[in-house]
């Protein structure tokens, strides 16, 4: 879990308050559009630290689900960003849009009428909300080969601290949904033949 992956931004008005947050770190960067991006044929981005560092500990670590939360809106948008649907779709569209339909759907069990309901029911193709070059999610998913969704919470973009323990039970149990996602299909470990050595 990364609390904040924009601390420049986050904490742009002192260290003891997020009421002047901004998108951009302390550089100007908008951090969630400055990855390198599946749309371009040399990837742009990677130029800041903390993109560097994302991408450092993704490849250490070869996640295969994740996701990145935001506030701004209420909705599960999965990949791709770079791409509307009618260009190009993820290898797993199928996949991915069922488990962003999953999660929608058990957060509307838990939440008031009016929660996380636009779009598809709570749902979105990426660029088909709207287009986006060199966000986290496309990367991880092409680069790291990691699926990734992106989880908009709320409308609000930063909700006040009494708003969070409702907008947790509203979430709670569909992320525990999400998670209990990885133990479904295949997993195991390949060797190499000759030496019983795990594959990278």
């Amino acid at each position: 879990i990364n609390p904040a992956a924009n601390p420049d931004g986050t904490y742009n008005g002192g260290n003891s308050t997020v009421s002047s947050a901004t998108r951009s770190n302390s550089n100007g960067y908008d951090l969630n559009r400055n990855f390198p991006s599946p749309n371009l044929t040399s990837p742009s981005g990677m130029n800041e630290s903390e993109i560097q560092a994302m991408i450092a500990f993704a490849e250490d670590h070869h996640f295969v689900f994740s996701s990145n939360l935001h506030g701004g809106a209420e909705v599960v948008n999965y990949p791709w960003d770079s791409w509307y649907s009618s260009t190009k779709t993820h290898p797993d569209h199928n996949w991915l849009d069922h488990v962003s339909h999953n999660y929608a759907d058990s957060v509307h069990i838990y939440s008031p009428a009016g929660y996380m309901n636009g779009w598809d029911n709570g749902v979105t193709h990426g660029a088909d909300w709207y287009l986006v070059d060199g966000s986290r999610q496309d990367h991880m998913c092409w680069f790291q080969h990691c699926r990734e969704i992106t989880l908009e919470l709320s409308n609000t973009k930063l909700l006040d601290v009494e708003n969070l323990p409702a907008h947790w039970n509203y979430n709670r149990s569909a992320f525990l949904g999400f998670i209990e996602e990885m133990l479904y299909g295949f997993n195991g470990i390949v060797t190499d033949e000759a030496t019983g050595d795990p594959l990278d």
